[in-house]
């Protein structure tokens, strides 16, 4: 499983390369190193103040970590 810094992609491309399968780990990585509640942060950001590109992409990535 690839998992992407923040700095190598922005936070909901780097969700959205994820298989189905690799959620699950993804997230109990992030929990464990406490970079959860960054993450869906930026993505509500984008969410919320992005482009429309933006938005669609980041609304996209807090469905498939099941946060939608």
């Amino acid at each position: 499983m690839k998992h992407y810094t923040l700095n190598d992609v922005s936070p909901a491309a780097g969700v959205l390369v994820l298989e189905q399968a690799e959620v699950p780990p993804f997230v109990r990585k992030c929990v464990q190193d406490r970079s959860l509640s960054t993450l869906v942060s930026e993505l509500n950001d984008a969410l919320l103040f992005g482009t429309a590109e933006q938005k669609e992409e980041a609304g996209k990535a807090l469905n498939h970590l099941g946060f939608l």
